[in-house]
């Protein structure tokens, strides 16, 4: 019979325990705890991944998955495209550059449902589209 009021006992505060608000403080307080085991022990790569945990927190919690994994591939396709142009030691002009921005922004935004593995490369923003020519 101890066992059972104990078992009755655990299962209520458990209730209580999950109730939103107090999860919600719960999740709160280890994030704190979180950010200031990483600002005292961490690395620069401690400090990155925190950041990219509380964005991608940030947008689940506000809906918009969608856009910040597309966000996060432009800026992974923008770097690869930067990265080819600094192997091939091509300067890059303020033209060029944007042109490469929006090679990535239309490979990145173009469908947020759709994951492409394609990386715009130099050549896409060297050689625009017949209709860009004048």
């Amino acid at each position: 019979m101890r066992f059972y009021a104990k078992l009755l006992l655990l299962i209520a505060v458990f209730a209580c325990l999950m109730r939103p608000p107090v999860r919600r403080r719960a999740y709160d307080v280890a994030y704190e705890v979180r950010v200031q085991a990483v600002l005292m022990f961490g690395t620069q790569a401690d400090i990155d991944a925190l950041v990219e945990d509380t964005q991608r927190s940030l947008a689940v919690e506000s809906g918009s998955l969608d856009t910040y994994l597309a966000g996060k591939r432009y800026r992974e396709l923008l770097a690869a495209a930067l990265a080819d142009a600094a192997r091939r030691n091509v300067a890059l002009t303020d033209e060029l550059y944007q042109h490469l921005e929006s090679a990535c922004a239309r490979e990145a935004f173009a469908d947020l449902a759709a994951k492409s593995s394609r990386t715009p490369s130099l050549s896409f923003a060297l050689h625009p589209a017949a209709d860009e020519v004048e």
